[in-house]
């Protein structure tokens, strides 16, 4: 009777380890329970501590583990040689891994090693030796017990020969310690001999076998790890394929099964970022959020499950801006940290991913402690990482994010030298050059400092390797939007001090494309909707085109519309509307914009901190808002506000910036109003000063430059109207005439304005060539503005805009003594309205003849009822009273 259970156990086990099904497992331990109890044989215990192993393999039951372990130290007692020590010392190993507690993995050291010493040449007690001193690496990070256990692995597969049943698993296990050394030194000699025993080790697998998902997975984490290295695209299908494969041959109740999801994960979140497809990002969030729940928290392996978790919820965030997942997202990288000690190798990396989870959060939330959170923890796990190891590149690139992005929230110049340079050598790290992630790094960090230095270097450097960037990148790679958003702020940045027109044009293009391959809801989408909305604001103002300015407001008020009221992007965002909205006032003349405009920079004003750095640009522009509202209403108090919050903002801006020119132009045009109001001659001669230094820091090709010689140009001629020097006049009238004839191009409404200026300005002195002249330039303008709208309304606004000045332009034309230059000037004028008027009632025309005659009869009567209204002489009531009719 005995002998027939311990056969039937024999074959259970048999059978078990060709399937891999539990229940044979079960057989085979419950029959050898009740041998062993009856009969403390050697043999019957160590059949049933190797068939209770199995069924914890089978189910994952601690307490059967738990059972095994006391089932082989009670065969050392009996027989102390070094098979029943070999056996002891696996099983603590194995206790170890599904508790995590150190005391089992000390106690299998001191059994291995006895063994060890008895058998020298038996290959399992050598390859179970190995995996101990491995597992004691993993908590301590000392490098010679990696050593040791690199030389053990060696011996046994040398000793087992291919003969031996055990051989692909000490191959495996081989692999595993050159993955270790590659993970601790980087050598490419490592680690291709990983991906080369674990594939060995796979070929010689039989399937069916409960081995083989584990050894699958192991080859497709090398394949992962080389392709990181080597981009070769056919090592990252063959790593999806063999990480699918080890988790659908892997039973669902398997102790593995979380790492064979987690390694199914990462090579879906790989491909997602190669490729860019949803699903796999998707597939790979659910396949960790299983693995780390069937993980406890102590477990062996869990802190890595939370670790990709936390990464692939954030690569999920950046899709879906969900708050929700971001905060899982900390959740979970805090979690990974727990359970590990200072010396772990994976603490690096899950420093990081808490790091990287921290900046995310702030840029949500705005909670200064998070940034520098982030920052601590990002220094730590860049310290902690060797200088050859192969995640150092890593742990660099994101230290010099956190600290470019605290650079933007603190304008502390140590803080982007730093990141240019950990930028540099993180790219100078990659063993094939630069990723397409660090080109776009280097080139992101060279584009702040330009903008804060003028570097002309720094944007020749970036706008090199965007350009090589963005052609090269493949159409649906995830970071593709962020490539083409960076590449259309160089260009703005160049269009800056060139004023080339196809700078701007490229960029809007390129923003329009970013978005379209952005997800609707993802975390960017506000930042190129603002750079877009930006970018067009900058070409209205080149070419006047009022579609674009309408388009500007729309966007903003989106971007503002989806940030949190707590983000710290706000008051930028507050401020870009605002601007947008004035740029619009000054168009359309709309009080409603401006009033909304200065409601929201002195909200602008009010979030930042006295030490922000964008505190001086915001305090700028309300003086702007403030300034334009003081023209309007005459109200002194708006004056005064405006002329302090330009001072304010110029004393804390740095000399010689492109900000500090603008800044210093805004306040001279303050004391010019300050002097027409009160006529105090020093705030006159101040705005000049001030002005000619602003002047002479804009590039000839600047956009700005026909803006700040108009100012300049007025208060020279108010300067000449005082003193009647020559010398003022003459200067005067060079600045307007050069704002005329390079903002024809650049700035059309303020060559409009400077055309304005001097013309009258040459009338009241009887001038009357010259008048002539600078009317004329201003004509030009605006019919070239006219014909670029596509809308009649548009058309309109520049018919408004410029109404006197046909009228103006033939007076002056005439009292020069050219009559019949006098009357083409007004019969030019009187074709493009007659022109407009035709181009409508031709439309109306048309529009009866397709059979729509009542609709035609409608609009008529409606834009007579437009006018009616808008004429300045209708009484209010009587207009009430005749809506209500």
């Amino acid at each position: 009777m005995t002998d027939e259970r311990a056969e039937a156990a024999y074959r259970a086990r048999d059978a078990y380890a060709a399937t891999g099904e539990e229940l044979a497992a079960f057989e085979a331990a419950t029959l050898l329970r009740e041998l062993a109890r009856e009969h403390q044989l050697p043999e019957y215990l160590d059949e049933l501590g190797g068939a209770l192993l199995d069924l914890y393999e089978a189910g994952g039951e601690v307490s059967v583990l738990a059972e095994a372990v006391e089932v082989y130290e009670t065969l050392v007692r009996l027989e102390r040689d070094a098979g029943s020590l070999n056996n002891l010392g696996n099983c603590l190993r194995t206790w170890h891994d599904a508790a995590g507690e150190r005391e089992p993995l000390a106690r299998a050291r001191e059994v291995l090693a006895e063994a060890a010493e008895l058998a020298p040449d038996d290959a399992n007690v050598l390859d179970n030796l190995a995996l101990v001193l491995g597992n004691l690496y993993d908590l301590d990070g000392e490098s010679t017990l990696l050593d040791r256990a690199l030389e053990l692995h060696t011996a046994a597969v040398a000793s087992g020969g291919p003969a031996d049943p055990d051989h692909p698993l000490h191959l495996t296990n081989l692999a595993s310690a050159h993955m270790c050394r590659y993970q601790h030194d980087g050598a490419l000699s490592d680690l291709d001999a990983w991906a080369d025993y674990c594939g060995r080790a796979v070929a010689l697998s039989p399937a069916g076998s409960p081995e083989l998902p584990l050894r699958q997975a192991n080859l497709a984490q090398a394949l992962l790890d080389r392709h990181a290295r080597r981009r070769d695209s056919a090592d990252l299908a063959a790593a999806v394929h063999f990480a699918r494969q080890a988790h659908d041959n892997c039973p669902a109740s398997a102790p593995d099964r979380p790492r064979q999801a987690m390694v199914l994960a990462s090579t879906l979140t790989r491909r997602y970022q190669e490729e860019g497809r949803s699903e796999d990002l998707d597939e790979a969030v659910e396949l960790l959020r299983r693995a780390t729940r069937t993980r406890s928290g102590g477990a062996a392996g869990a802190p890595q499950s939370w670790n990709n978790l936390a990464r692939a919820l954030l690569e999920r965030y950046e899709r879906s801006g969900d708050p929700v997942e971001l905060a899982e997202a900390v959740k979970a990288a805090e979690r990974a940290i727990e359970p590990l000690g200072e010396d772990a190798p994976l603490l690096p990396v899950c420093l990081d991913t808490l790091g990287a989870a921290l900046t995310l959060r702030h840029r949500h939330h705005g909670d200064e402690e998070d940034l520098e959170q982030a920052v601590l923890r990002l220094r730590t796990a860049a310290a902690l990482v060797e200088d050859t190891a192969p995640g150092r590149a890593g742990r660099l690139t994101s230290l010099a994010t956190a600290l470019a992005y605290r650079y933007e929230h603190t304008w502390d110049l140590v803080d982007l030298e730093r990141s240019v340079g950990l930028f540099d050598t993180a790219a100078e790290l990659g063993p094939d050059g630069p990723s397409p992630a660090d080109l776009n790094n280097t080139a992101r960090a060279r584009l702040l400092r330009h903008h804060r230095t003028g570097a002309p270097e720094d944007l020749r450097f970036a706008l090199e390797r965007l350009e090589v960037l963005v052609a090269d990148a493949p159409e649906h790679a995830p970071g593709l939007p962020l490539y083409l958003e960076n590449l259309a702020w160089a260009l703005r940045l160049r269009y800056a001090s060139t004023g080339a027109t196809e700078d701007l044009d490229r960029a809007v293009v390129l923003l329009g494309r970013a978005l379209s391959l952005l997800p609707a809801h993802a975390s960017q989408r506000p930042d190129s909707l603002a750079g877009l909305a930006n970018t067009l604001l900058d070409r209205f103002a080149r070419s006047g085109v009022v579609v674009d300015l309408d388009e500007a407001v729309t966007l903003q008020r989106e971007v503002l519309g989806a940030l949190p009221g707590s983000a710290p992007g706000r008051a930028g965002q507050l401020n870009d509307l605002a601007n947008a909205l004035r740029e619009r006032h000054q168009h359309h003349g709309g009080p409603h914009d401006l009033d909304e405009a200065v409601a929201l920079l002195q909200e602008a004003v009010a979030l930042s901190g006295a030490s922000a750095p964008d505190r001086p640009v915001f305090l700028d522009n309300l003086g702007n808002a403030l300034m334009d509202r003081y023209e309007r209403d005459d109200n002194p108090d708006d004056l005064d506000a405006g002329l302090a919050a330009h001072a304010e903002a110029l004393s804390l801006i740095p000399g010689k910036t492109a900000e500090h020119a603008r800044i210093s132009a805004n306040l001279g045009g303050a004391l010019w109003r300050r002097w027409q109001l009160h006529g105090a001659p020093e705030d006159l001669q101040q705005a000049i000063v001030l002005l000619r230094e602003a002047v002479d820091a804009t590039s000839a090709t600047s956009p700005d430059r026909p803006l700040r010689l108009n100012s300049l140009g007025c208060f020279l001629r108010d300067l000449h109207r005082l003193t009647g020097e020559e010398d003022s006049r003459r200067a005067a009238a060079a600045a307007l005439e050069e704002a005329c004839r390079l903002g024809a191009e650049r700035a059309p409404r303020w060559a409009l304005e400077a055309a304005r200026n001097w013309g009258s300005w040459a009338a009241a002195r009887q001038a009357w060539a010259e008048a002539a002249g600078a009317y004329r330039l201003g004509l030009d303008v605006q019919r070239t503005a006219y014909r670029r709208q596509g809308m009649r309304t548009h058309r309109e606004s520049w018919l408004r805009i410029a109404d006197q000045l046909p009228a103006d332009a033939a007076r002056t034309t005439l009292r020069s003594g050219d009559a019949p230059g006098a009357v083409r000037i007004l019969e030019a004028g009187r074709a493009v309205l007659l022109s407009e008027s035709l181009q409508i009632e031709s439309g109306l025309v048309q529009l009866a003849k397709a059979g729509h005659g009542a609709l035609a009869d409608r609009y008529r009567r409606a834009a007579d009822h437009l006018a009616w209204l808008e004429d300045p002489r209708t009484d209010s009531r009587t207009a009430r009273a005749r809506l209500l009719q």
